[in-house]
């Protein structure tokens, strides 16, 4: 845990004492509530703070034979799912069919276990999307496999045990004489990652439906109730990307193209940011994606109110050249914001991978150019761009996936690179070079606080010996009316 910063402070009948205990060490100023209107006080605790991270390859699948099978998996594609000390994932390609694996590793990279390898057509191949857990079961889709190699949504218990097949997209696929494209009743190859809300899970579909273009769907957890909830046309949209949100009754997503109403065909437009009810009704693109944010493969994370989300081809003007950006949108369509523009320069480019929000700071990674790629931080407003580290070496980890945070550490996986070149499960431990600054103002009765790194959190609790609890919502400055009770702050 990072540095901590901690007040309390109490009221009485003459006056307040507030104490602040610095690094061990205690001050008071008694202050006595008179006619002034503000009463200040104020401490400069540090610098701004600066962060760094510390690289540890956990696991590096096995080399692949000469027909494309290993006992651990190849390919690392998707994100990892973490619960308790355990991290949970899945392989594109290798196992022992050579057609994909789903395995889990401690996060100290001990017990690496496969716990399943897919069997085509039997139960699916080629995992793309990341795994959503529930209790003991995980669940996730296939791109190929099932019926007709279109793909699969199955569940699996975290030991391996309980495969079983939730629906397999069993219509075939038939062109369109009018579109020439290839549609069908259900959609085909579902690489997105399923949301879990209550006991449905929400995905989408590359191609097929109707509209030749993808669809959305719903299933319950137990296999019954599939039903699809919208076919896109490529005028509304085409290639529902990575990433999606459910929040309340509503499925948030990005496509990665379409969005006018010339964009008859597949792979044509700029894709779209599209908000629809959870029953399939209402659905509305919320933003249009335009020549210099373009293409947002990763789709979107929801912090508060705002979605965020990244672009391939996000640029920052006409004479920019299209090296990818990040960008945030209000849930209701407004303040879209590019508001980073990536640098090749400070260590790569072109995010293909799903953000993680913590705090005010975004971690994310983006592509290199010759090996690996960077795993870099920004604040949300757009300041504090921090390469964290780069892959930049023959044998790194190459083509990097969205990370999980946990306790001051970021897991991740990549495609390709490690030690024989089938991908790898990595961590980057954050650490703190230089402490954070805090400002303390008395204004009126109250205690305002402020920090200059938007990465730490504010907690609080009644006592040092108790837990702190996150102060949900809580930016820098947060507001706190002194009360008889005391209770301290603290920032990690």
């Amino acid at each position: 845990m990072p540095a901590a910063f901690r007040y309390k402070a109490w009221q009485t009948k003459t006056g307040s004492w507030i104490f602040l205990t610095i690094k061990g060490k205690m001050y008071s100023m008694k202050i006595i509530f008179s006619q002034l209107t503000l009463i200040m006080a104020a401490l400069l605790l540090a610098e701004a703070s600066t962060r760094a991270a510390t690289y540890t390859p956990l696991y590096s699948f096995s080399a692949l034979s000469s027909t494309d099978t290993n006992l651990d998996g190849s390919g690392p594609i998707a994100d990892l799912v973490l619960a308790g000390g355990t991290l949970y994932g899945t392989a594109a390609d290798g196992g022992t069919n050579g057609l994909g694996t789903v395995f889990a590793i401690n996060t100290d990279g001990q017990d690496f276990t496969n716990i399943h390898n897919f069997d085509f057509p039997t139960n699916g191949s080629g995992p793309l999307a990341a795994l959503v857990l529930s209790g003991d079961t995980l669940y996730g889709t296939t791109r190929a496999g099932g019926t007709n190699g279109l793909g699969t949504v199955f569940a699996i218990r975290t030991n391996g045990t309980g495969f079983g097949l939730l629906h397999q997209f069993g219509s075939v696929l038939q062109e369109d004489p009018a579109t020439q494209l290839n549609v069908n009743s259900d959609g085909a190859y579902p690489e997105t990652e399923l949301v879990l809300s209550s006991n449905t899970l929400y995905g989408a579909t590359e191609q097929g439906g109707s509209g030749g273009n993808g669809t959305l769907f719903k299933i319950n957890t137990d296999g019954s109730g599939f039903t699809l909830l919208h076919n896109f046309t490529n005028q509304d949209g085409g290639y529902p990307s990575v990433h999606m949100v459910v929040s309340g009754t509503n499925l948030f997503g990005a496509t990665r193209f379409g969005g006018s109403a010339s964009d008859t065909g597949y792979g044509g437009g700029n894709g779209t940011l599209f908000r629809v009810n959870t029953n399939g009704t209402g659905f509305t693109n919320i933003y249009i994606m335009g020549e210099y944010d373009a293409d947002p493969f990763a789709g979107l994370v929801l912090s508060s109110n705002t979605l965020y989300g990244t672009t391939l081809l996000g640029s920052g003007g006409s004479n920019s050249p299209p090296y990818g950006s990040v960008f945030k949108i209000n849930t209701d369509g407004t303040g879209f914001t590019n508001f980073y523009i990536l640098d090749p320069e400070l260590g790569g480019a072109d995010p293909s991978a799903g953000l993680v929000i913590h705090g005010n700071t975004i971690y994310a990674t983006e592509e290199g150019f010759d090996y690996g790629g960077t795993v870099f931080q920004v604040n949300t407003d757009g300041t504090g761009y921090t390469n964290l580290t780069s892959f930049n070496s023959v044998g790194d980890p190459e083509t990097l996936t969205g990370l999980v945070l946990a306790s001051g550490t970021l897991y991740g996986t990549a495609w390709n690179g490690g030690a024989y070149g089938s991908g790898e499960v990595f961590a980057l431990t954050l650490t703190l070079t230089s402490a954070p600054s805090l400002n303390i103002q008395l204004m009126n009765k109250s205690v305002v606080l402020s920090w200059n790194d938007p990465s730490f959190s504010l907690y609080s609790a009644p006592t040092l010996s108790s837990v702190f609890t996150n102060i949900t919502g809580a930016t820098s400055p947060y507001t706190n009316t002194i009360t008889p009770s005391q209770q301290y702050f603290q920032l990690q």
